[in-house]
């Protein structure tokens, strides 16, 4: 008839290519599947667009109640961003010890006490801990950039204003974005276990000798 090998893998005029590979078993056109992101879900297309808006909506949502609920901590975990570069690379250093302390307690706990329920509830916490110490820094971020063009914002513009040059960091592929949403969070908890989550007092134990 003329054929070669290889014929029948090629597309014919008029037929249909099969779904899956009949070699392999697997699908023959693989669709791209979303990966996630710090903040959203990524996917091909204008539905990824709507999942990054959904997620940006979804973290100033809970970052504008976090600030609501707790405004005198932030204000001080706000204002201890700042300073120096100094003083930044200590906060910097201090959230390192204190998440690798916390992971470190919750995998010992989980054995030792309880096993996977200690440790989901120990990832809970942190997890808590860490919307806390983001939001400080998305108003630290918009507080200096306002002060960089010689403006004066409301403390809630100052959180939409560094969500919105902050999010769009954590959205990039491969580990770029969870590489700028860990330098986020390390902030956040370095300034939260500087302030004591914003109380503004020393590490101490004084208030239990009275």
């Amino acid at each position: 008839l003329g054929m070669r090998p290889g014929d029948l893998e090629k597309p014919q005029p008029g037929v249909r290519p099969p779904l899956v590979d009949p070699r392999t078993r697997l699908p023959a056109h693989p669709q791209p599947q979303p990966s996630l992101r710090p903040f959203s879900l990524h996917v091909p297309g204008w539905g990824g667009l709507a999942m990054h808006v959904v997620g940006l909506l979804a973290l100033l949502s809970t970052c504008t109640i976090l600030v609501f609920f707790l405004p005198d901590r932030f204000k001080v975990m706000r204002d201890a961003l700042g300073g120096s570069w100094a003083h930044k690379l200590r906060t910097l250093a201090i959230r390192l010890i204190g998440y690798l302390a916390a992971l470190l307690l919750a995998f010992l706990l989980a054995i030792v006490v309880s096993g996977l329920p200690y440790y989901i509830m120990a990832m809970v916490v942190l997890t808590a801990i860490t919307a806390v110490g983001i939001t400080a820094v998305f108003l630290a971020l918009g507080k200096w950039l306002a002060s960089m063009v010689g403006a004066t914002a409301p403390p809630l513009a100052q959180l939409i204003l560094g969500i919105l040059v902050a999010f769009p960091a954590t959205v990039l592929p491969s580990y770029i974005g969870w590489g700028a949403a860990a330098l986020l969070a390390s902030f956040g908890m370095g300034v939260i276990l500087l302030t004591r989550l914003g109380s503004s007092r020393p590490w101490s134990l004084e208030a239990l000798q009275t």
